[in-house]
């Protein structure tokens, strides 16, 4: 096995949007008459937009929740404009090293592209990453593993050659899934424990402990090792 590929979740693993997301998702509820508790739809990220309202909201049906959808999407929009989500720590010293390095980087996110794309031109980092999916490019979403494959597809990389690194157990499951290796980051809202339990092979507290890993050990050994 040669590893060359290494796929980001984004949200909560590359840049911190929590508040941005809860404050849209919060005000898109208000417009229609409902509310929402910040830890009922956090212990969700890591889905996408319309099936976090789905678990959410079980009685409004699907076309009422697709509005609600689409003004938190907008919401977000206009809250990243004014304030753009920072990244977190590690991120770029990690992205350098793993350029040099000649990775294949990319990003596999329950976000919308759009987003994404704008969120990484704001922090100047765009230029990391050989290929971006978001929510709109797979019709099935984590934990299965088909936006996983899609992506190693399209980066023309097997599976078996690919690390995915997120920070919900969603992400790992859908690593589990697809066949790739997990690793987790404790940046959002999922313990060291809980990633671990999901399914991923190691688990640090940041991507700076990912960069030190990776920069201090023989990651192909210990990748294959991980397998």
């Amino acid at each position: 096995m040669v590893l060359k590929t290494i796929i980001f979740d984004f949200d909560d693993t590359l840049i911190f949007s929590t508040q941005q997301h809860v404050e849209s998702f919060k005000s898109a509820a208000n417009k229609y008459g409902l509310s929402i508790n910040e830890k009922e739809i956090t212990k969700l990220f890591g889905k996408p937009v319309l099936e976090i309202l789905k678990q959410v909201f079980p009685d409004i049906n699907t076309s009422q929740l697709e509005k609600i959808k689409d003004e938190k999407e907008k919401r977000y929009e206009e809250i990243i404009q004014e304030k753009k989500p920072k990244l977190l720590k590690g991120v770029t010293q990690l992205l350098q090293y793993l350029s040099k390095h000649d990775f294949n980087i990319g990003i596999l996110s329950s976000d919308s592209i759009v987003n994404i794309k704008l969120i990484l031109e704001k922090n100047k980092i765009s230029n990391y990453f050989d290929k971006i999916m978001g929510s709109e490019d797979s019709k099935s979403h984590k934990p299965q593993p088909n936006g996983l494959l899609k992506i190693a597809k399209k980066m023309k990389s097997r599976a078996d050659e690919c690390i995915y690194i997120g920070d919900s157990k969603y992400d790992m499951m859908a690593a589990c899934n697809a066949n790739m290796i997990g690793i987790g980051v404790a940046t959002g809202h999922y313990s060291k424990t809980e990633l671990k339990s999901q399914g991923a092979s190691i688990v640090f507290d940041d991507l700076t402990e990912v960069f030190e890993f990776m920069e201090s050990s023989k990651i192909l050994d210990q990748c294959i090792r991980l397998k």
